[in-house]
């Protein structure tokens, strides 16, 4: 990999780092870790989440089933702009709203997944991910971000809108997606429509068998960050990054 490049003021969105661990905890564990995480860290919200399950009669139209699965506990600190969420066998570690150094987040998610290995009874991480989700002003046309979009059939014309989804596999057995599209931002409390934006979703995860805190650990997590940052800085144009230098 080449040396990593920095953006002072990066168009990120929200930051994740996740782990998924070779055991799991039972969903009273999974509570009683995040209430024990909650007490030690001063005005930080617990709540917990799932997900529900419809069954409807498609002739009349009325739900005859309803049920609501546990999935996890989540975290909330620093304004909401800390999230942490655990699963009974996962750890995901998200900074949201501003992102501005890739060791303040590791550390976080490294601090979490610690308190899991030790509730799980030294459980050992058997897949990491990254995700990093970039909103980038579009002013003009998509081809003005972009290294290689769609071309324009005709000339003149001009790519106002754009929608991709990749998933690769590489020679490292990196599980990548990448997500762009463009997407009219606005505050909730306006109307019209919107600044338009080009949304630049990369997540990146392999597997592996690692231990928590050791060399091998940031090193695993410093090559998912790598793959991330070739993505992202191998797709823009070096002129759509001038602003976030």
């Amino acid at each position: 990999m080449t040396h990593p490049r920095h953006l002072s003021n990066p168009p990120v969105t929200e930051a994740v780092i996740d782990f998924v661990f070779d055991r799991s905890i039972d969903e009273d564990g999974v509570r009683s870790l995040a209430k024990a995480v909650r007490d030690v860290r001063e005005g930080w919200e617990l709540t917990e989440f799932g997900h529900v399950e419809t069954t409807v009669n498609v002739t009349s139209g009325e739900t005859y089933k309803q049920s609501r699965a546990f999935e996890g506990m989540r975290l909330s600190g620093d304004s909401g702009r800390i999230i942490i969420q655990y699963r009974c066998d996962r750890v995901t570690v998200s900074h949201v709203g501003s992102y501005s150094e890739w060791e303040a987040l590791a550390d976080d998610a490294m601090v979490a997944a610690v308190a899991f290995a030790e509730s799980a009874g030294d459980a050992q991480i058997k897949r990491t991910g990254v995700r990093f989700v970039n909103v980038l002003s579009l002013k003009n046309s998509v081809t003005d971000l972009l290294r290689s979009p769609p071309k324009p059939i005709r000339d003149g014309w001009t790519l106002t809108d754009y929608w991709d989804r990749q998933v690769f596999k590489d020679s490292s057995q990196h599980s990548i997606s990448v997500t762009l599209a463009t997407v009219a931002q606005r505050p909730m409390a306006e109307e019209g429509p919107g600044q338009k934006v080009l949304l630049f979703d990369i997540d990146v995860a392999k597997d592996c068998s690692v231990e928590l805190e050791s060399e091998e650990m940031a090193s695993a997590l410093q090559d998912l960050r790598d793959v991330k940052n070739a993505v992202f800085f191998g797709s823009l144009q070096e002129a759509a990054l001038e602003a976030y230098k």
